[in-house]
């Protein structure tokens, strides 16, 4: 599902390049304020209206990972503006997009 969507945002960059900026502008927004919510910056937050799901989202992340992630938008936005292979450069972002990690209970008895 995830390199489909590379795909076809790599065959809308052929297109209309600054679409595909306009989403990796907005990732970067979503994902900066993971990062604020995760370290209690609420009120930083530019998603002001999503402020319940992103407090929800940053259980299943680590502090790390978005970081890291965050690093791999920027990353693809200038490998796009410097020419490189679209598809290759959105797959790549696509493979380095953190998986949430689901707390697991177990019940006894």
């Amino acid at each position: 599902e995830r390199f489909t969507y590379a795909a076809e945002l790599a065959a809308q960059f052929s297109q209309r390049r600054g679409s595909v900026q306009e989403v990796l502008d907005l990732w970067l927004d979503w994902w900066r304020d993971l990062l604020l919510v995760k370290v209690g910056c609420n009120e930083a937050i530019t998603n002001v209206d999503f402020e319940a799901p992103l407090i929800d989202s940053t259980r299943g992340y680590k502090l790390a990972q978005i970081k890291a992630f965050i690093n791999s938008i920027q990353a693809a936005g200038e490998q796009l503006r410097q020419n490189a292979n679209p598809q290759l450069v959105l797959e790549v972002l696509m493979f380095s997009m953190p998986g949430r990690e689901e707390s697991i209970s177990v019940k006894y008895g």
